[in-house]
């Protein structure tokens, strides 16, 4: 059942952060990814959110916050979950670990997409 939540949340997900993108990218005078951005921010703060009301307060089920977290989430952007556990690392006292996970992931996920880029534009 968990598949099929995640399944279809990421599908919903996915289609409206390519609507978004899709729809307002075009319209922005400069090359920065303003909309990207924005749905970076607003898919880190639905899952912080997300994760307080089904932890504390325990108004979200399982299998809701497995369709909003890991599917919705997931599929409009993953940006949330690094946030979320670069969160969880600073909650537990880890700041250096935290701090260290925000440069690797930012450094290594960007010399990925360029060793990507570079392998597709030469393949």
């Amino acid at each position: 059942m968990n598949y099929f939540l995640v399944a279809i949340g990421a599908a919903i997900g996915g289609t409206l952060r390519y609507f978004l993108s899709s729809s307002f990218q075009t319209q922005t005078p400069d090359s920065f990814p303003w909309t990207t951005l924005a749905i970076n921010i607003a898919g880190s703060f639905l899952l912080g959110l997300i994760m307080q009301l089904a932890a504390d307060r325990n108004i979200i089920g399982e299998n809701l916050k497995v369709f909003l977290t890991i599917g919705f989430c997931g599929g409009f952007t993953t940006f949330s979950t690094f946030s979320f556990e670069t969160i969880s690392l600073f909650q537990s006292g880890e700041m250096l670990r935290g701090l260290l996970y925000i440069g690797a992931s930012n450094v290594l996920s960007i010399l990925a997409a360029f060793g990507g880029y570079s392998i597709g534009k030469n393949f």
